[in-house]
């Protein structure tokens, strides 16, 4: 009887054992007895199932954004304005009186600017990472305007050479406005303000034609107004290069007066900043929190940045890019001045400024309505492969166009022109991509301006060395009828090919994942 008692009892304790243990399944619902534990439970769950907040976009800094839209817009102006009188200059001067030599002459002196910026770039971002963007920026600004006034003075080909080559040298500034650009910004808004990059370089670009096409040759063009200056009689291209020249002015008057700092070490701090900085983060904030100014990054040299796979092949593409896109601006205006048996469409001045001016015009719409939506929409890594792509389509139908040129289908070759100028706009918007990208491999924001500056030392080699080979390539072409006359487009494709398939390297390292 008592053996019985105790086998029950046993029997009672196990099976309030059981029961008190929770249940194995996953229901959000467990007995406890603890009230305690309960909430804890339903907290977790909550967690699960909340969805995850989208940081707000963060306010752009309109003020300091339009002072860097103005400085920002010499460079196109001084580096584009010789374009549409540049063949025509290369003649008058004497260099040359065949036009199918024209090429080989202005390809030099277009490339002379990069080549020297290619020397000198690294420096100036360099010395913007240790004495502050702004003074960089404003020597670059006068650095510009002393050697536009001295092409247009210029009366012989190492007179051209020289001026080109001393406003490359004397200008980092397109380096130093990315850096500037990356440490006033963050993902949240990054898009939108370097979309304003290439939409400033547009504005110059449909400046720039202008002022070159229509104020060349004043004397000839508006002899009722200039017919009396015995100056623009002996210096013909003068003109252009001072209108060019004052719009510099412009920006340098506005740098000094309203232009702020942006690096972070040289920055002056208001109470206001102070306060800011001393506040914690809040945790919606989009934003870094903010690193106190006493706290100094260490510099990283050249080579430990090198070092860095994500660099490496952000700025392999970059050299792929330049080289391929200046090959082809080059050519273009060659290209519409070449007369029709030469392999071109033979376009005047006034008719290769509004055709430039055009595209610009495109370009302004298509950067700062299309690309912010688009890098949303599919992410910088394949709007870029994208727009590579679309180049490929632009090379095809330098041949066709010339075709109709030759038969004399007027409709056609402005429809072709029309076509090629919409999908050379289409794929520049690889240009505000590749900013993006350059400032998303950086670091830190201490070398953004060595990245940039090597971002932008890559690039110009390549446009030193793309206008020179690329006009070169297309004289030879011509004159020898290589290929058919079609070497110059074979080569352009293949180059274009290679770019796009060093492109696909970038889908590997995420960069998505931080613009």
């Amino acid at each position: 009887m008592h053996l019985f008692t105790r086998i029950s009892r046993a029997l009672r304790g196990m099976n309030a054992a059981r029961l008190s243990r929770p249940p194995t399944t996953h229901s959000s619902f467990r007995p406890s007895d603890s009230e305690d534990e309960r909430p804890l439970m339903l907290e977790v769950d909550e967690e699960k199932v909340r969805p995850v907040a989208r940081p707000k976009t963060t306010p752009l800094p309109f003020k300091q954004l339009l002072v860097i839209v103005v400085v920002r817009i010499t460079e196109p102006i001084c580096y584009s304005l010789i374009f549409p009188f540049v063949n025509d200059m290369i003649e008058h001067v004497g260099i040359t009186k065949d036009p199918q030599y024209v090429g080989y002459y202005s390809g030099l002196v277009e490339g002379t600017f990069a080549f020297a910026q290619f020397f000198t770039v690294l420096s100036w971002g360099r010395l913007s990472d240790r004495i502050g963007r702004r003074p960089v920026l404003l020597t670059g600004c006068f650095g510009l305007i002393f050697a536009t006034i001295l092409f247009g003075f210029a009366r012989t080909f190492w007179a051209m050479v020289f001026a080109r080559a001393l406003s490359g040298a004397l200008n980092g500034n397109v380096a130093v406005l990315k850096s500037s650009l990356g440490e006033i910004t963050d993902k949240t808004n990054r898009a939108r303000a370097f979309s304003l990059l290439p939409l400033t370089w547009s504005i110059g670009s449909v400046l720039a034609p202008i002022i070159g096409g229509f104020l060349a040759r004043p004397v000839d063009n508006f002899p009722g107004l200039f017919g009396g200056f015995q100056l623009f009689m002996d210096f013909p291209y003068l003109l252009p290069c001072l209108a060019g020249a004052s719009i510099s002015l412009c920006g340098v008057v506005l740098g000094i007066f309203f232009l702020k700092e942006t690096l972070h070490s040289k920055r002056k701090v208001s109470m206001e900043d102070k306060e800011t900085e001393a506040e914690p983060a809040s945790p919606e904030s989009p934003e870094t929190p903010v690193v106190p100014m006493s706290l100094v990054e260490p510099e990283m040299s050249i080579a430990q940045i090198l070092k860095l796979p994500r660099v490496r092949a952000v700025l392999l593409n970059l050299s792929f890019l330049s080289l391929t896109t200046v090959s082809i601006e080059a050519i273009f205006v060659l290209y519409l001045y070449t007369p029709v048996p030469a392999g071109g469409l033979g376009f005047n001045q006034r008719q290769i400024g509004l055709t430039m001016s055009s595209q610009a015009v495109t370009s302004i719409a298509v950067n700062f309505l299309l690309f912010p939506p688009l890098t949303k929409r599919l992410g910088t890594t394949n709007l870029y492969l994208l727009c590579s792509g679309i180049h490929i389509l632009v090379i095809i139908l330098f041949p066709i166009i010339h075709h109709f040129a030759v038969v004399e289908n007027q409709a056609a070759v402005f429809m072709g022109i029309a076509v090629m100028l919409f999908l050379r706009v289409s794929g520049g918007l690889v240009f505000p991509c590749n900013m993006v990208l350059v400032n998303v491999v950086a670091p830190s924001k201490g070398t953004l301006g060595t990245v940039n500056g090597l971002a932008q030392m890559v690039s110009s080699g390549a446009r030193a060395l793309g206008p020179a080979l690329a006009t070169t390539l297309f004289a030879l072409t011509m004159t020898k009828n290589l290929l058919g006359g079609n070497l110059i487009w074979a080569f352009q494709l293949t180059l274009c090919i290679i770019w796009m398939w060093q492109g696909l390297d970038l889908r590997r390292h995420n960069f998505d994942d931080e613009d």
